[in-house]
């Protein structure tokens, strides 16, 4: 009879161990149901998804020719861009502008063509889309010949975007490339700006 003890004993022992497997096994469900359905509430609204990823595009980026720094900042929900710093040593219609202040054309009239760009609103209505990890919805204005287009971004890395325009469908438009500085005092006729370089790729 003595031999029988331990084995009458560990079937109530096995049943309240699983018991507890069960409700740790309902529990760790039902946790991971509510961080699914978080997530997706995530994806679908910016500001819970975390304001860092929305706010990265912030800063002051150099155009693919390197004419131009355009500084990108935030307008309660949206973002916009201005030109900071340009070039004034290119060449337009024959006639060097260097020294000049270099205004703005306009193909609907006289309320840009008169208006410095270094003051000019380049980019404007840009929203972040969690899902899409992407700048969306936004218009861009072309200086250079007046006219104003759809564009969306996404950031390759942290020092450099990709910015697509286009008209009516992104099918038909192109994409450029701008990178990253940090604006400085230039010293002796040199650059305000210090090119930033990504280190993690």
């Amino acid at each position: 009879m003595a031999a029988a003890w331990p084995d009458h004993r560990a079937a109530p022992l096995r049943g309240r161990t699983c018991l507890e497997y069960g409700r740790l096994w309902l529990y760790g469900l039902a946790c991971g149901l509510w961080l699914i359905g978080v997530g997706r509430i995530a994806a679908a609204d910016p500001s819970i998804a975390g304001d860092g990823a929305a706010s990265s595009i912030q800063g002051d980026w150099l155009v693919a020719n390197r004419d131009a720094v355009i500084h990108i900042y935030r307008v309660g929900d949206e973002f916009e861009g201005r030109i900071v710093w340009q070039s004034h040593g290119r060449i337009e219609n024959g006639h060097v502008r260097d020294g000049k202040v270099v205004t703005a054309r306009s193909t609907s009239g006289a309320t840009r063509s008169s208006q410095p760009t270094n003051e000019l609103r380049l980019l404007w209505g840009l929203r972040y889309d969690a899902s899409d990890r992407r700048w969306a919805g936004g218009y861009i204005y072309d200086a250079d010949n007046g006219n104003t287009y759809h564009c969306r971004i996404r950031l390759i890395n942290p020092d450099q975007l990709k910015l697509r325009g286009y008209i009516g469908f992104s099918l038909f438009g192109g994409t450029t490339l701008w990178s990253r500085v940090a604006m400085t005092t230039a010293m002796h006729g040199g650059l305000p700006y210090v090119v930033m370089h990504f280190a993690g790729g």
